[in-house]
């Protein structure tokens, strides 16, 4: 960004510096995470000289930053309706990120209880290194993606035994012992203790049903692939061959598969800005 360019002359080009400086820094991240929409489609050179581009024409009030707030519109509306113009779709979907930040005090308040949790009666000799150190490692866990969303691995009908009690266990037939037991029906020399002829019960006053079941059976083939792999993969009493175990990917994991695969995608980011 240059100040004796053509176009209308940059007010306060001092600020403008440092806020480049900044958005340089959050470019970077974004486009190496590979979420953004319109980043991702880019090369890292591609975002750096559409970035440079359309934040100095943002800086000289050039188009299609030269259109006012309207009436109730807010800055990140604002900043939103960019993101659909191509002329500043960059700058904007990087803008909407820093005015999506919502002003709380609230995060400074949950610090300061964690500090006087662990700074207690019994431990009040700390160094306020300490209780910072432990106090960011305690937040680092709480808050990372990995530790708060485990993955949930999909458990074949065949692979059940060996993932409840390990690939090396042998399970064993259980019997139960009806000796003692209210299940049992036998009186201690063997006898069968129920009658045929018994005495009424509750059961005989129970009165039947007035709605039967015309149909006990249900028709899913209609709705649902019986043959789909996915479903035989997870029913079958046995290891398909040749299926493909394990969960499918996502797609996320495809669109960045792809990218990684094209050749014609440069996936480094240049070091140096032109």
């Amino acid at each position: 960004m240059s100040s004796e360019s053509s176009g209308p002359p940059i007010q306060n080009y001092a600020v403008f510096s440092h806020v480049l400086v900044f958005l340089k820094v959050l470019l970077e991240g974004e486009w190496k995470s590979k979420e953004n929409v319109i980043l991702k489609k880019l090369t890292g050179r591609e975002a750096q000289q559409s970035f440079l581009r359309q934040f100095e024409c943002y800086a000289r009030g050039q188009y299609p930053f030269d259109t006012p707030l309207g009436d109730g519109q807010s800055t990140l509306s604002w900043w939103t309706h960019l993101t659909r113009i191509p002329e500043g779709n960059i700058l904007a979907t990087l803008a909407v990120k820093v005015f999506s930040v919502r002003p709380s005090s609230m995060p400074e308040e949950r610090t300061m209880s964690v500090f006087t949790r662990m700074n207690s009666a019994l431990r009040n000799r700390q160094n306020v290194s300490t209780l910072v150190n432990m106090t960011q490692i305690r937040q680092w866990y709480m808050y990372n993606s990995a530790s708060k969303h485990p993955e949930h691995p999909t458990i074949n009908f065949y692979d059940l035994d060996a993932q409840l009690f390990g690939s090396g266990a042998k399970v064993g037939k259980r019997h139960h012992d009806t000796r003692n037991s209210l299940l049992s029906t036998e009186s201690a020399g063997g006898d069968e203790e129920i009658e045929d002829d018994e005495s009424s019960s509750w059961l005989d006053n129970a009165e039947e049903s007035s709605t039967t079941c015309n149909d006990a059976d249900f028709d899913v083939e209609s709705e649902i692939d019986m043959s789909a792999e996915g479903l035989l993969a997870v029913l079958a009493e046995a290891s398909p061959g040749g299926t493909h175990k394990g969960k499918g990917k996502s797609k996320a994991e495809a669109e960045a598969e792809e990218i990684e695969g094209n050749d014609n995608v440069d996936n480094e980011w240049p070091e140096v800005w032109e």
